[in-house]
């Protein structure tokens, strides 16, 4: 039998590694950076690999009063730079590859920890098709949320194995606390809310007391305070005012507050899993609990448990939280598939029981069979949406028209880009193309104040040549001067400026 499960797992890794690779990395570099949150990240990475500064965050040479998270992610992203090249492919690469080891890791631990290779290549099949998890903001972009959820569930799983294993207690919280530690300096106080979920479990699984009793416990809190709080002691100093906006944008003030207009009712997370994110995986959930119920196997059933309980936990938590965010939900989702992954496993044993179908065919090629069959459809459309994606704003597309000029005009370098707002989108590559490729690109925000266009206007030269999208740009142009569009991407347009001729 173990000669048997040791085969199974050398034909599945391998199938496994293949088939969740794609969702991750294929056409990793196709789409341009997005506004927002992933160039605000790309600058932050970009700047430190430029200046050397591995604690202070910049933006334009400034430092950076936005991103307030600690640095891990932006090393990893800076050393990617260096590693790759500045690009998209860079920029994401540890978010894919943080994606593609949790897919791995949830077949192997599973396997480790019952012996059970069929559910752990299901699971991780189900983790690799899931929407919420496979999508921008978490495994596709170069946000921090696919590494803090692999370092979340990588804490999770050390405290499981510390509840449930009768040896080596130390140094599965010791490395609970690593990994906890990773997961706050991946993305600050979001790498602390599986704490209630790890209180529910400590109670259910009746290891409360002797956690508050051991040795281990109260060193974990003493190296946690050290590591954590050195940095963020750190940080109050070199930048002054920087825990107050921690704590109203970054901790408490996001829980207690609604901000950026992020407010949900408290079922908002359970719905989004229902409607989009956990598409069409949520519909075997409830067969998982059958099947729990009905489990004799006593590490299968606490396995379930854990998933079980760390779900409720966190998700229960989070939607306590004012300001909701539909990318919240990631690091529930590899317990999700856990479950899932279950229920799918034993309907095909299910399956291979009520048929016969050992009598007829092996039982590892009816499983791979059927497997082939439930995912064959989940698995074509994660790859038609990694292959084409939905890029309809206008203000994230400056980035695909300067490398079509790069290629199909490469003599032409010199431009004005006009956009009304701040676009961080545009303010990545606009310092890219400036720095690595030679370009003289004027970049100017207008932040839809009248007042202000005059004293841009001002600058303007005759035969400049104007980059931009928003019409009311366009018409108070051509209410100042002779405006020819001299070429067209898209929605956007370079423009070439006339002063007009004065009237006798």
């Amino acid at each position: 039998m173990n000669s048997d499960r040791r085969k199974q797992v050398y034909i599945f890794l391998p199938i496994l590694l293949f088939f969740a690779y794609f969702p991750a990395f294929l056409e990793l570099n196709d789409q341009s950076v997005r506004m927002w949150d992933e160039s605000f990240y790309a600058i932050n990475a970009y700047e430190m690999m430029n200046n050397g500064e591995l604690w202070i965050k910049y933006f334009n040479d400034n430092p950076d009063t936005y991103n307030l998270k600690p640095p891990l992610m932006t090393w990893l992203q800076s050393l990617s730079f260096m590693t790759f090249g500045v690009g998209e492919f860079a920029l994401r690469f540890p978010s894919a590859l943080s994606g593609l080891i949790l897919i791995m890791l949830l077949f192997w631990l599973i396997y480790r920890k019952v012996k059970v290779p069929l559910w752990g290549l299901i699971t991780g099949l189900i983790l690799a098709t899931t929407p919420g998890f496979i999508c921008n903001h978490v495994v596709r972009t170069g946000d921090y949320d696919a590494a803090l959820t692999l370092f979340l569930f990588l804490s999770m799983w050390q405290f499981y194995l510390y509840l449930t294993k009768e040896t080596e207690l130390k140094k599965h919280f010791y490395l609970t606390t690593l990994f906890l530690i990773l997961a706050v300096y991946t993305k600050g106080t979001a790498g602390l809310l599986f704490l209630p979920a790890m209180l529910i479990l400590s109670l259910t699984f009746n290891k409360f007391m002797q956690i508050i009793k051991s040795k281990e416990f109260y060193i974990s809190v003493f190296v946690f305070i050290i590591i954590v709080g050195a940095y963020y002691l750190y940080k109050a100093k070199a930048q002054p005012g920087y825990i107050d906006s921690w704590l109203k944008y970054e901790s408490f003030g996001r829980f207690t507050e609604v901000q950026d207009g992020h407010s949900h009712p408290f079922f908002y997370y359970f719905t989004l899993l229902i409607r989009s994110q956990f598409l069409p995986w949520v519909f075997v959930l409830p067969l998982s609990l059958f099947f729990y119920w009905s489990e004799k196997n006593d590490q299968i059933k606490r396995l379930l448990k854990f998933a079980l309980v760390s779900f409720i936990g966190y998700i229960l938590f989070i939607s306590l939280s004012q300001s909701k965010l539909e990318w919240y939900t990631a690091p529930i989702l590899p317990f999700l598939a856990i479950l899932s992954g279950y229920a799918v496993f034993r309907t095909i044993d299910f399956v291979i029981h009520i048929i016969n179908a050992k009598k007829y065919i092996p039982k590892l090629l009816f499983s791979l069979a059927f497997v082939i069959l439930v995912f064959y459809f989940p698995y074509a459309k994660t790859i038609k949406h990694v292959t084409n994606p939905v890029t309809n704003w206008a203000a994230n597309k400056f980035g695909d028209y300067y490398k079509h000029l790069k290629s199909n005009y490469p003599d032409f370098k010199e431009f004005t880009l006009f956009h009304d707002g701040f676009n961080t989108h545009a303010v990545f590559y606009t310092n890219v193309f400036n720095q690595e490729y030679g370009y003289n690109i004027d970049y100017e925000m207008i932040f839809h104040d009248r007042s202000i266009y005059d004293s841009v206007y001002n600058k303007i030269q005759d035969g400049d040549k104007i980059m931009l999208y928003q019409n009311e740009i366009l018409d108070d142009l051509r209410n100042k001067f002779d405006v020819s569009v001299f070429h067209r991407y898209e929605e956007l347009k370079l423009v070439e400026v006339k002063l007009k001729a004065e009237e006798d």
